[in-house]
This record gives structure tokens, sequence and C-alpha cells, in this order.
């Protein structure tokens, strides 16, 4: 039997080939415009969203901050210190605790780390033990010993990130610098510093003079809700120290005019050799920003801790964005986060009346206007 072969008809062979043709240049080109013009409408939508998203976390952190400074004076009916006291220069291996320098330096945000589900870290530090304080960035001497004693690394633990002092707007490192870079140590940061007041010699301390009950005079940081409590006298800690301290009662503007914290970060990046300023942010200055863990006067200064508002609008330290070292200001247009004692949030135009400002960053000067 012969098999049947198979031929291909006329008409298959005479089928036209199937059609090659693609996009010519000048389509291509087209197609390619049209999606760059797609992406250059929706970039900035898709960046302030991302904004949007960043600025909602910073005004979390500031209200979970807020409700750990009431939960604070509800158990100490008063309000945490701006800072405790201030150490010598680091450099000297005496630094250590001596009596009227045990518990120094801390900072207001080390006080509110057991009201911020932060204990486990406020124990790691024995903050106010009696025998504890921040230590320099390279301890020597007693301070060496003090940041190793009880089997811990005190060193490491001021550079515990806690991400509710973080704003992601920021863009800073995790870890800031004192004000000797490079010699200076590295600390964790902050990006919220708290309101010192309006007034003052603020490159260190920023001081005032306050009447104590018994009629005598004590220098203290000025006027606003966070001050120094100065170490400067022996004894034990009580009742006799508590005029430096302030309580709701004290808040005589009315605390929801009253500022606490407000936003900071640092425009400095750090390499070998030295620091690099970041010329799109204060082009006059390098913004130090802030760091949770305290103050030491020769490493860090007590504007990386708290600030002040000054009521000139040419001052050099206290305006928002202002052009030295220390003062509040963000990466959000238009202006800055606060907290007020209240519990409550506010956004601050960079364009806000600055007498009005500073009336806000004191709690009793009888000024109970507040910027909207």
């Amino acid at each position: 039997m012969v098999a049947k072969t198979f031929r291909e008809t006329p008409h298959e062979m005479a089928k036209p080939p199937r059609s090659t043709r693609g996009f010519t240049l000048v389509e291509l080109l087209v197609v390619i415009a049209i999606i760059a013009t797609l992406i250059g409408l929706l970039l900035p939508a898709v960046q302030a969203a991302r904004e949007a998203a960043r600025r909602a976390k910073c005004l979390s952190n500031i209200k979970q901050l807020g409700l750990g400074l009431q939960t604070y004076h509800d158990a100490q009916k008063r309000f945490p210190p701006g800072y405790q006291g201030m150490l010598g220069n680091c450099g000297n291996a005496g630094n250590s605790i001596s009596n009227k320098w045990k518990d120094a330096g801390w900072g207001w945000s080390v006080f509110l780390l057991p009201h911020i589900e932060e204990q486990s870290l406020s124990d790691g530090l024995t903050v106010n033990s009696g025998s504890s304080q921040v230590v320099c960035g390279s301890p020597t001497g007693a301070q060496a010993a003090l940041a190793k004693a009880n089997g811990r690394d005190q060193v490491a633990l001021q550079q515990t990130v806690v991400q509710v002092f973080v704003c992601p707007s920021a863009g800073d490192s995790s870890l800031n610098f004192g004000q000797d870079f490079p010699s200076s140590g590295k600390y964790a940061k902050t990006n919220y510093k708290a309101v010192a007041g309006s007034d003052g010699n603020f490159d260190g301390v920023g001081e005032g003079t306050l009447t104590l009950p018994d009629g005598s005079s004590a220098t203290v940081l000025t006027l606003g809700l966070f001050r120094r409590v100065p170490l400067e006298r022996s004894g034990s800690w009580g009742a006799a120290d508590s005029w430096a301290y302030v309580r709701s009662k004290d808040v005589t503007d009315g605390l929801s005019k009253t500022l606490t914290f407000g936003e900071v970060f640092s425009n400095v990046s750090f390499a070998v050799g030295l620091p690099k300023i970041d010329p799109n942010f204060g082009s006059n200055a390098a913004y130090r920003g802030g760091v949770w863990v305290g103050a030491i006067s020769s490493e860090l200064a007590a504007g990386l801790t708290v600030g002040i508002l000054q009521p000139n609008a040419t001052s050099t330290n206290g305006t928002l964005f202002g052009n030295n070292k220390y003062p509040f200001a963000s990466k959000h247009p238009g202006g800055v986060l606060f907290g007020l004692a209240d519990g409550s949030c506010r956004f601050i135009s960079q364009n806000a009346d600055v007498t009005t400002l500073a009336g806000m960053a004191n709690i009793s000067d009888g000024q109970t206007v507040a910027v909207e």
C-alpha cells in the first residue's frame, strides 16, 4: 500500500508572509515622551503623599511624648527637669560621682523613658540611682568605671536609637555628635527638644534667677516648663529642691498655650575630617539637632537637650529656622511641629509672630495669646 503524500495547494503556496512591522523611531519617541510626562505629573503627588505619611508619624511621636509627660506628672506631681546639673570637662579624669555630681546630666527625655515603654533602657542607665550620670563619649577615670558598673555598657546604652524620638522627615543620622567633633563621642539623636523659655545666654546653660521659698535666689534655666535643676548643692534630693521643678498649677498662662517640645534636626554630615554642612538647610549655620540622654558641659551642650524661643525676630538663637546651632527647625515645608502642655499638638508656621511664640515658651508671663 502506497502512503499518501501531502502537497501544498496553490492556495497555501500563495499565502502572504506574516507582517513583522514594529514601531517607527518617531512613534517610540512619542511613547517615551508620554511616559516621561506622566511620571513628571505623578512624582510630586507621590512625594507629597510620602511626606504626609512621615509628618503623620512625627505628629504621632509628639502625641506619645505628650502622653508620657502627662503620666509622669501624674506620678511625680511635677514635670521633669530640662536636665540635671552639668558635668565639667570630659578630659578631666576626676569627673565622677562626687556628691554634688550624682545623677547629673540626665535630660527630660530620660525621665520619660518608663512612660513611653522604655523601662528596660531606663533601668540599664540606672537613672537617679544615686550612682549614675550621663557619661562622656570616651569616659575616663571614675566615669569609665561608672560606665561599666554592674556589667553594663553605658556608652552603648546612650547610643540606643529610640523610635519615638525619630522623625522620619528629618533624614539625619541616628547618632549625633558632641560639639567638639571629631574628638567628642556619639550619642543617639532625638528630633524633639524641650522648650526651656524665651530668654537666656544660650550657647550653654541659659540662665535666669528665681526666688526660693526661703527668700534666697538661685540660678535656673529661664521661665519655661523645662528648667535646669542645679546639682551644685550637697545633700539628698527631696522637697528642698522642689522649687526648681514646674507643676501644672504653676503654668498660669494655661496648659493649652504653653509649648512643651518642638522639632529639631541636624544638617551636619560627619565623615573623616571636618563636618560637612548641608547647604539646603541652615546655610548660615550647622544645625546640631538634639540628643535624648541629656547634657555634659564640654561635650553635649544644653542646646542639644533644650531650646529657647526669643522674642527678637533677628535673634541668632530662638526664632524658628534661626541661624545658629540650636534653633527649632524641621524639614516639613513651612513650619515646625510643637507639643503643648495639655497634650495637644500644633504645626506652627515659620512666619509666626515671634513675640507671641516667645510668650508661649514661658509658663507665667501673663501672655495668654497663642499663635494659630
